[in-house]
């Protein structure tokens, strides 16, 4: 049975309780009526007339059990339910996903990394390779702030997302690789 079970019976005797103190009052007097609705007038009212609440009284008691059963019972105290869309995936390649209690859901196919053929390398000229390069840093270094920012607000509760953004980071060090390999090679040509 789901802890969110108990929850909902403590809430539905604290209803009744109510209910059974409105009704209360509303036979007591008319002036009770509308004391019942002001701030601490069920309070005032019980101390009262502590017979004539008798059966709130009693519903209001069967309430603490449940929420006791459901915090034992219970992997969170509050669940998380917060709903979100997030990006995943690098700067330039990234897709939408929803974020539901911490879960994440990708919609779409894979993010494909770009990839350089060996033939366009070898007809590129090294200043186009220096500006393809700068621009590729650049990327990078957007991708990282990104990176960054989703580690910063990754819950330790988000297995999904810990997956995810362990699978971006993976790729994002294969870029950095490649650009440092691009690097090294431009500042030997430049020698």
């Amino acid at each position: 049975m789901p802890p969110v079970v108990f929850l909902l019976l403590a809430a539905l005797c604290g209803l009744v309780s109510r209910c059974l103190l409105i009704k209360a009052a509303w036979c007591v007097s008319k002036r009770w009526r509308f004391g019942i609705f002001l701030p601490f007038g069920p309070y005032f009212f019980r101390r009262q007339y502590p017979e004539d609440v008798q059966r709130a009284r009693m519903f209001q008691l069967a309430a603490i059990p449940f929420v006791f059963i459901y915090v034992l019972v219970s992997p969170e105290l509050i669940p998380d339910t917060r709903v979100k869309f997030v990006r995943v995936g690098p700067p330039g390649q990234e897709k939408h996903a929803l974020s539901v209690g911490g879960h994440v859901f990708s919609f779409g196919g894979k993010v494909a990394e770009p990839t350089m053929k060996p033939q366009q390398v070898e007809t590129v000229s090294t200043e186009e390779r220096r500006v393809a390069h700068e621009r590729e840093m650049k990327r990078l270094a957007e991708w990282s702030d990104a990176l960054r920012i989703r580690r910063r607000d990754l819950l330790k509760s988000d297995v999904e997302g810990a997956r995810a953004y362990d699978r971006d980071a993976t790729a994002y060090n294969a870029a950095l690789a490649k650009a440092t390999a691009e690097n090294a090679t431009l500042a030997s040509l430049s020698h």
